[in-house]
């Protein structure tokens, strides 16, 4: 009876220490965020996307369960797709069709993002109504984590797109400071 209760006891510590541990297998690469661009017409229907790129530094894919904009300022929405195992630069600025032309773009969630290599996320901006600059302080990503439970993580990776006549509005403070 003692050696089965000691059994038990061993493999819920296992279990406990494995579901507590700290595990963080999406990384931001290291020039994503810190960038501004602006709008090329006034026309507030008008969308612009931005590229972060991402690492899945463990050795198993990782499935995106879900993606949202950290700290959104003045977007009329933000879109996320992913373009898995594909390293489109950070910071780089255009139209979603430009981006998608080139790789195999899917949403967010649902992505499964290859182990051990770089993929890109594409954040594609509306700007809100009456605003002159959206901005973001990146992304939070939910993926599976061990033994059934769901894990976080929040990208870093602030960036702003301003409308066409008001280039200088861009302050990414807003979005990065610390809770």
């Amino acid at each position: 009876m003692i050696a089965t209760a000691s059994a038990v006891a061993v493999l819920l510590a296992i279990a406990v220490t494995v579901v507590a541990a700290p595990t963080t297998p999406l990384r931001e690469g290291t020039i994503s965020g810190g960038a501004c661009s602006s709008f090329a017409t006034a026309d507030p229907d008008e969308t612009v996307t931005v590229t972060i790129v991402l690492h899945n530094t463990s050795q198993d894919a990782v499935r995106i369960l879900g993606a949202q904009a950290f700290r959104p300022i003045g977007t009329g929405g933000v879109q996320l797709r992913a373009v898995p195992g594909h390293d489109l630069h950070a910071n780089s600025f255009g139209d979603l069709d430009a981006f998608a032309a080139a790789e195999h773009v899917v949403a967010a969630r649902g992505a499964v993002l290859p182990a051990e290599r770089a993929s890109t996320l594409l954040a594609t901006f509306r700007r809100g109504s009456g605003t002159g600059t959206a901005m973001i302080g990146g992304v939070v990503l939910a993926y599976p984590g061990p033994l059934g439970t769901i894990r976080q993580t929040t990208l870093r990776a602030p960036l702003g797109i301003t409308a066409p006549d008001a280039p200088d509005s861009c302050d990414l403070d807003a979005v990065t400071t610390d809770d």
